[in-house]
């Protein structure tokens, strides 16, 4: 299994590890949001890819092209999952592209207001 921290940047998707491409962070990314929520998109081939959600976070995966496998789950085009973290899975396909949006739960967000 291939597990990769998340990269920020504009660079092209790489196959198998997530990249940011919105996030809340004073990182480096297409664009800045202002909520403490990151949105990273991958593109799976074959390498399974690790899918880690933190405690007292939520995840929204969509499915944008192709098939993949994700916690039990068969997930086509157009799918998607709302997950809730503690959570580390896989995503396993031989051909999709993933938009995965990290944000914080409810609880968590009306805190650091």
């Amino acid at each position: 299994m291939t597990s990769s921290k998340p990269q920020r940047g504009s660079a092209p998707i790489r196959t198998a590890t997530w990249r940011s491409s919105r996030t809340s962070s004073t990182a480096n990314s297409s664009i800045a949001i202002w909520q403490d929520a990151t949105c990273y998109v991958a593109r799976v081939e074959g390498t399974p890819l690790a899918l880690s959600l933190g405690a007292d976070r939520y995840g929204f995966l969509f499915l944008a092209g192709g098939e993949a496998e994700v916690a039990g789950e068969s997930l086509r085009a157009g799918d998607a999952l709302r997950l809730q973290g503690p959570l580390e899975t896989t995503i396993r396909s031989a051909g999709a592209e993933l938009v995965f949006w990290d944000t914080p739960s409810l609880d968590q967000a009306q805190q650091s207001r």
